[in-house]
């Protein structure tokens, strides 16, 4: 089970051409966990975990005007320190 904590994070974007754009976000968290033990054992004691977040995703939009088709996708991965 985890506490709830702050959350703190970056998110760079970048034109790579018109209509094209990429982005890199970092997110860090640091919290306190305690472990659940089966039943008749128990819990672990809560000690601290420091959780990043890291995405990398693209836009691509088509044409102009009123309706602007796009696509987009994003790949992330996360990290958890103890």
């Amino acid at each position: 089970m985890g506490n709830d904590a702050p959350s703190y994070g970056v998110a760079l974007d970048w034109t790579l051409r018109p209509g094209g754009q990429a982005e890199l976000l970092w997110v860090y968290s640091a919290t306190d966990l305690r472990l659940r033990g089966v039943p008749g054992s128990p819990s672990s004691a809560p000690f601290p975990v420091d959780s990043h977040y890291f995405q990398l995703g693209g836009l691509a939009t088509f044409g102009q005007g009123k309706v602007e088709p796009f696509v987009s996708g994003s790949l992330g991965a996360a990290m958890y320190v103890p």
